[in-house]
C-alpha cells in the first residue's frame, strides 16, 4: 500500500488563532507621531543632558598649553628657532623697505583735456640750490597734457653781507623739455646787488596736447659774484666769504 501524507487532527476549532487559517497573530499598535520639530527639540535637550553628564577634563586645557609651551620655550632648538624668525624678518623688511624706497608711484592716467586729478589747478613750489656754472635738473609729471596756461618762476636772493663788503649779482636762468621734444628757455639774469632776482617763462603752446606728461625743467646756474670791497676790489685772502652757489625757489603753476 503507497505512504500518504499524515495530516494531525485538531481537537477543535477553538484551537486556531483569532486571524483565520494561517494567519498572523494579534499585532501591538503603532505608537502616534509626533510633530518633527517637537522631536528635533527633545533630540536637542537629550544633546544638552549628555553635554552636562559627560565628565569634565582633570585640568584646564588653557593651562596644560601654557605649560607645554613654556617647557617648550627652555628647548635650545626652540630659542635657536626663534632667533632665526627674527633674522628672517628683520632681512625681509629691510629688503622690502629698500625696494618700496626706490620704486617710482604710477601717475594716474591722463585724459588730454579732461579736468582731472585734485582739480584744473595745480601749483608746485622746489627749495634748492645750484651751484656756479652747474644745472640742477628736475622731472615732473604733471597731471595734464593740454594747457589752458603753464607758468615757471624762479626767484632767488643773493647773500647777505656786512657793510664793509659787497656781494655781487649771481645770474640763474631755465630751461625746459617738453614730453613732445620741445625745448624751452628763460634768462639768464642777474639780481640787483642786496636785492631779489627773478626769472620767469610762460608756454605758448597752451591749447596744444604736449604729447604726455614727463617734463624736464632745470635750473641753470651761472656766474657767480663774488664778495669783494665796497670799492669793488677783491677781499684780501680769508677776510670776504666764497660765493660759488645760490639758494633759489622754483614755482611750476598750470591750469588745463
Amino acid at each position: 500500500m503507497s505512504e500518504g501524507i499524515h495530516v494531525p487532527k485538531r481537537d477543535s476549532e477553538g484551537d486556531e488563532p483569532a486571524g483565520g487559517s494561517g494567519g498572523l497573530g494579534p499585532q501591538a499598535a503603532a505608537p502616534a507621531k509626533r510633530f518633527f520639530l517637537l522631536e528635533y527639540v527633545d533630540e536637542v535637550r537629550r544633546g544638552f543632558k549628555w553635554m552636562l553628564a559627560a565628565p569634565k577634563p582633570e585640568r584646564n586645557l588653557f593651562a596644560h598649553v601654557q605649560r607645554g609651551l613654556k617647557k617648550w620655550s627652555k628647548l635650545r632648538k626652540a630659542r635657536l628657532g626663534a632667533v632665526i624668525v627674527v633674522v628672517i624678518v628683520g632681512l625681509s623688511y629691510g629688503v622690502f623697505s629698500a625696494q618700496a624706497g626706490t620704486t617710482p608711484l604710477l601717475a594716474p592716467p591722463i585724459v588730454p583735456g579732461v579736468p582731472g586729478g585734485p582739480g584744473t589747478h595745480q601749483n608746485l613750489t622746489i627749495s634748492d640750490s645750484v651751484g656756479e656754472n652747474s644745472e640742477k635738473a628736475y622731472d615732473e609729471i604733471l597731471n595734464a597734457t593740454n594747457f589752458k596756461s603753464f607758468t615757471v618762476i624762479l626767484t632767488w636772493t643773493d647773500e647777505s653781507t656786512p657793510v664793509t663788503q659787497v656781494n655781487q649779482p649771481d645770474s640763474l636762468g631755465l630751461k625746459l623739455v617738453a614730453p613732445n621734444g620741445m625745448n624751452y628757455s628763460a634768462g639768464p639774469a642777474t639780481n640787483p646787488a642786496g636785492g631779489q632776482g627773478k626769472v620767469s617763462w610762460a608756454l605758448n603752446d597752451t591749447g596744444k596736447d604736449m604729447g604726455g606728461a614727463n617734463w624736464k625743467i632745470i635750473v641753470v646756474g651761472g656766474t657767480m659774484g663774488d664778495v669783494v670791497r665796497p670799492s669793488g676790489r677783491p677781499c684780501l685772502p680769508g677776510v670776504c666769504p666764497i660765493d660759488r652757489a645760490n639758494a633759489f625757489q622754483m614755482t611750476i603753476d598750470y591750469t588745463w
